[in-house]
């Protein structure tokens, strides 16, 4: 798998949704739901062959990090939170993200659900820059 979820999480990137923690009950609750089997045939189906147990430690890990990231937030002083969740990322921000995630891994590729037929298309990040001209975020 391409996800590295062995990485101990050790701090929260800001800014974050102010969804957030709901985000952490309902990837909690989906976690503790998942049907160990269901899930590998799932996963078998789409080329992805790992046992049973892979799948649960990989479950496992991913409730760790989930763990970790709402003791971080909850530990964050909400000013500063608050604080982030104000301000805007600019379209420089976003190149240099993508710019990033290319030096990491060329093959990446973002998904984004089309306006238009409400499908769900894969997006090289070079179609993602921002032009920027003189005087623009």
């Amino acid at each position: 798998t391409n996800a590295n979820i062995n990485i101990n999480v050790n701090y929260l990137p800001l800014p974050v949704s102010s969804q957030i923690e709901l985000a952490f009950d309902n990837l909690e609750d989906l976690l503790n739901k998942t049907i160990i089997k269901n899930l590998k045939t799932k996963m078998y189906l789409r080329g992805l062959e790992l046992s049973e147990i892979q799948i649960k430690k990989k479950i496992n890990k991913i409730k760790i990090n989930l763990h970790n990231l709402r003791t971080i937030y909850n530990n964050t002083d909400p000013e500063i939170i608050a604080y982030n969740r104000n301000n805007k990322i600019e379209k420089k921000m976003w190149n240099k993200y993508y710019d990033s995630l290319s030096e990491v891994n060329r093959n990446i590729y973002f998904v984004k659900q089309s306006s238009q037929n409400f499908l769900f298309e894969r997006c090289d990040i070079k179609s993602l820059r921002f032009s920027l001209t003189v005087g623009s975020g």
